[in-house]
């Protein structure tokens, strides 16, 4: 399975993070999902939606393929 790394810090949001994650695709998107939930009170299935769409997408800076 590929890598990915996730930005919380260049994610919109009205809360300052510094979280960053990479690894394996399938462990990170379930963690920031969770990190998304926990810290951020997003809706976990949405934001691993947005964390997925935002792989394939240069104007998501927040997430991307390595």
């Amino acid at each position: 399975m590929p890598n990915i790394a996730v930005d919380c810090s260049r994610w919109p949001s009205e809360k300052t993070c510094s979280v960053q994650m990479t690894g394996e695709e399938n462990h990170v998107l379930k963690a920031a999902a969770h990190h998304r939930t926990s810290a951020h009170g997003d809706d976990e299935s949405e934001a691993r939606d947005n964390i997925n769409a935002a792989l394939d997408d240069p104007a998501k800076p927040y997430a991307w393929r390595i």
